[in-house]
């Protein structure tokens, strides 16, 4: 299995509560991010496709971060991590 898919699920199961559901792991979520830098736009690939697998529908960035991720900072940093530019979508409301 690539090394990209492993950290899809780690990212999936840090936004969605993994086995239990309790919201959002950001310690996890940000170790990936870190850890996964340079490797981004094949693991933002990755993660696309396996929400896609786990819910059985197209999901965009936008919506995977916005519908997962309640904390603005982080959210923003995960926006940039995804698309490589810093989007403000909803902060400054």
């Amino acid at each position: 299995m690539p090394q990209e898919w492993v950290w899809a699920r780690v990212i999936y199961e840090a936004c969605c509560g993994g086995l239990v559901g309790l919201g959002t792991d950001e310690k996890t979520l940000t170790s990936a991010i870190v850890l996964n830098w340079g490797t981004r736009e094949v693991l933002r690939d990755a993660l696309l496709h396996f929400f896609m697998w786990k819910r059985g529908q197209m999901v965009t960035l936008e919506e995977l971060i916005y519908g997962e991720i309640d904390s603005d900072s982080l959210r923003l940093v995960m926006l940039d991590f995804l698309s490589g530019s810093i989007a403000l979508h909803g902060l400054c409301s």
